[in-house]
């Protein structure tokens, strides 16, 4: 009887599985490499978890595996190269709406005048020239969670330049 807790049965085979060893070394050797041994598919009982190889019916149990040896369907098409999805650009309402949020949060923390405009520069790399005429608006949580991620940034920008300065005066 073999407990096999870690579960290398799957992983290596059965015990009593022949292994072919050689003593030569394959970098040395300019011999053709013979092609390779089909390898065992272990399956494991649904009924009873027995471990179980080169047939669809567990021997324990006599459970039938309905899936043994499924087939991959393939599909005639064109392989394309994939690349990085380019986000559509923010219209002008879209950062409108962005920098009245921003106007709003900037009032509410009761940060200096400016603050916005950078973290729009930030944002879009562009200043926002044209929407300072636009009255404040509450911020979605989009907004906020990108505002939470700045300040995140900031802090950690900031602690990597002390680490790197252990003389910088805080």
């Amino acid at each position: 009887m073999v407990l096999d807790f870690g579960g290398n049965v799957k992983r290596l085979g059965f015990y009593e599985d022949e292994i072919n060893w050689t003593l030569t070394d394959k970098k040395l050797s300019n011999k053709v490499s013979k092609p390779r041994v089909k390898e065992k598919t272990i399956m494991t009982c649904k009924e009873c978890d027995y471990l179980f190889s080169g047939t669809n019916t567990c021997p324990q149990c006599g459970y039938k595996i309905k899936d043994y040896g499924k087939k991959i369907a393939a599909l005639d098409a064109e392989l394309v190269q994939l690349g990085k999805s380019k986000k559509p650009k923010p219209t002008m309402a879209e950062k409108q709406r962005f920098y009245q949020m921003l106007e709003y949060y900037r009032r509410e923390k009761g940060y200096s005048p400016g603050w916005e405009a950078h973290k729009f520069r930030s944002k879009f790399g562009v200043w926002p020239n044209s929407f300072r005429d636009y009255g404040p608006i509450e911020p979605e949580r989009d907004v906020l969670n990108w505002i939470h991620y700045q300040n995140i940034r900031y802090h950690k920008g900031s602690k990597k330049a002390i680490d790197n300065n252990p003389q910088a005066v805080i």
